[in-house]
């Protein structure tokens, strides 16, 4: 759908798919997967359901004495940030929440990552089949000097290692970039619980990550800009913050 959805129950059932370019509401969500441009706003609870989305994700719940509802479950991904009840429950240790971040920028994180690792990996192994200590040119005229019979070996291997040099800084360079790019992102959003974050929750703010320790009541988590690390706030004064990294 291209606009804003509003929906007077819930959205439910593992073979359940929405996709909007705009907002969505909904009493709840179980076991779905939504994917929406604008902000989601969930009245009761998530379960178990798969939420992307490029804006906020916020599940009111009840307040009072009663504080129940929230996400419990499944994978919640929030470039805007979330805002939630509850997050996690006593029985249920699946819960992922993802702010400041796209599955797409995280996939390319991890993927970069892996490719950097990969070609320092076959630059340090053809250096080393050639017995070169590293690749500059007085190192090389030195080894061409020391083995002249294996002048075309070397220099063969020297061109390929210098290739995957050229390679290997132009990965980190792409590296740094969607990095500082994430870390703009992530900045700027946080995952604000008011009721209950359940122990062994996951959270996730740009490629910061926490698994809370121990239960936390009316927190708020973000990326601190001065380490630039994962930190717990209350949002209460009389709350727990014990779990602050």
């Amino acid at each position: 759908a291209g606009g804003d959805i509003n929906i007077q129950q819930g959205i439910v059932g593992r073979q359940t798919r929405i996709v909007t370019e705009g907002a969505l509401r909904a009493k709840f969500v179980q076991e779905a997967r939504v994917k929406a441009g604008g902000n989601v706003s969930i009245g009761s609870y998530i379960h178990s359901a798969h939420i992307q989305c490029a804006s906020r994700v916020e599940v009111e719940g009840l307040a009072g004495p009663d504080n129940t509802g929230g996400i419990v479950g499944g994978e919640i991904w929030a470039q805007g940030g979330i805002t939630t009840r509850n997050a996690g429950s006593a029985r249920s240790n699946s819960t992922h929440l993802f702010a400041g971040i796209s599955p797409v920028d995280l996939n390319s994180l991890e993927q970069v990552r892996q490719d950097i690792v990969r070609v320092e990996t076959d630059l340090v192994r053809r250096l080393r089949s050639i017995g070169l200590p590293e690749l500059t040119a007085p190192a090389v005229r030195e080894l061409v000097a020391q083995y002249p019979g294996r002048r075309d070996e070397i220099l063969n291997s020297v061109k390929v290692a210098r290739d995957l040099e050229k390679g290997l800084a132009q990965q980190i360079t792409d590296e740094q970039n969607l990095k500082n790019r994430v870390a703009l992102l992530a900045g700027a959003t946080s995952i604000s619980v008011p009721g209950r974050a359940f122990c062994d929750v996951t959270l996730q703010i740009g490629d910061r990550q926490l698994v809370l320790p121990q239960d936390q009541v009316a927190v708020c988590f973000r990326i601190d800009p001065t380490t630039p690390d994962l930190v717990v706030e209350s949002l209460d004064a009389d709350a727990d913050t014990d779990a602050d990294e």
